[in-house]
């Protein structure tokens, strides 16, 4: 699992969604990440990944989300100077193979492919978690320059579930309810 992301910008330190306001906020191109950073009250900006360090450097926006990993191995930090632990996504890691190519392998590879997924999945996991917290972020980016502010994480949660979840509670009902549970 990638881990929680929380945001990066070059202007301010974000500790409620208030202070995203006025911000343009890099979002992956997918809907539900568009509705969550314009639900918590910036302004978000779909754009592919290789397009994100030169629009920082451009001023095209004004920052993004990534898990401290990222962040870090990414080196985010020669381009902005704020890290804000907000919390405010999870990103699982999936297996994902075509069904015909699964049921072409043998019981031997099947087996072997799950073990290495498994594998994989622990490792990006331990790598995540490891930074994943206030203290050791703010001692590997504060190096780096950047500063590095822990969030109010329940004022994010609050406008997400009265915001940004209704449409989607609303669209898929009891599969929501369960995803929700989940936690």
């Amino acid at each position: 699992d990638y881990g929680f992301r929380h945001f990066w910008n070059n202007r301010r330190p974000i500790t409620t969604p208030a202070d995203l306001k006025g911000l343009k906020m890099r979002v992956q191109q997918g809907r539900v990440f568009a509705d969550t950073v314009n639900g918590l009250g910036a302004s978000a900006v779909p754009m592919p990944w290789g397009e994100v360090i030169s629009a920082a450097q451009q001023g095209v926006i004004d920052g993004a989300d990534l898990p401290i990993y990222n962040i870090n191995a990414l080196k985010v930090y020669e381009v902005s100077k704020y890290v804000s632990m907000t919390f405010h996504n999870y990103g699982p890691t999936l297996l994902v193979m075509n069904l015909d190519a699964w049921k072409g392998l043998t019981p031997e590879q099947q087996k072997l492919v799950m073990e290495v997924g498994r594998e994989a999945q622990k490792k990006v996991r331990e790598l995540t978690e490891s930074v994943d917290n206030f203290a050791k972020a703010k001692e590997i980016l504060e190096a780096r320059g950047m500063k590095v502010n822990a969030a109010d994480v329940a004022s994010f949660r609050k406008i997400a579930e009265d915001k940004i979840w209704p449409p989607y509670k609303q669209q898929y009902g009891e599969l929501w309810d369960k995803i929700v549970a989940s936690k």
